[in-house]
Formats: C-alpha cells, structure tokens, sequence
C-alpha cells in the first residue's frame, strides 16, 4: 500500500490497504492509511469509519486523530473535529510536527463552530 500511495497510484494503494486489514484485522496501521487514502478521495463517510476503526485498535497514534479531524470538518462537524485535533494535540509530542499541525487546525477548527 505504501509503495502505491508514494507513486500516486491511490486505488491499487486502497486495495493493498484493504488485503492488509483482510489478512490481519488487528493490525492498525492499514486503517490508518487507508483512512487518509479515502480522505484524498473525498470519500468521507468511509474514511470517518474506517479511523474510527483504527482508533480503535491503535489509540495512541496522534496522526489518526489529525486525520479524523480533518474528515470532520469535511463534514462539518466541527465540534467533533475540535475533539479529534485536540486528542492528537494532547498524544503528540511537544515540538513534533504532528502537535504543531494539531495546534494549527484546533485553532481553523475553533473558528468554524
């Protein structure tokens, strides 16, 4: 999956993603980039479910919940977005890019309530 989403190659990317989680369901890490592949397709009801998933199963990945956050507000949720940004503010650590980006769409999303 990865190799196909560094070439830009998103739906064999989404295919291999999907293999991967059909071969091992509890491995996290094929939901979350599945998720973020969906989320470049605009296919948000599907993303939205699929990081929920993979909050599930690797919670403490601050980049799931950026990513849902991002998914939310494309729904206009924003009141969940706020609570998704601000979980991955409070899971990344200081100074990384990951809490920097956080910060930066808490704050976008904050805005749109």
């Amino acid at each position: 999956g990865e190799v196909q989403r560094e070439v830009d190659n998103t739906d064999e990317a989404i295919r291999a993603y999907r293999k991967a989680i059909a071969a091992n369901p509890r491995y996290g890490k094929p939901y979350k980039y599945l998720g973020v592949q969906l989320l470049a397709t605009k296919k948000y009801n599907d993303a939205l479910s699929i990081l929920l998933t993979a909050s599930g199963i690797i919670s403490n990945d601050p980049g799931i919940y950026l990513t849902l956050g991002r998914v939310y507000e494309e729904i206009k949720k924003y009141k969940m977005a706020v609570r998704a940004y601000g979980q991955a503010r409070r899971l990344a650590a200081r100074n990384s890019r990951t809490y920097k980006d956080a910060v930066k769409a808490l704050s976008h999303a904050k805005r749109q309530r």
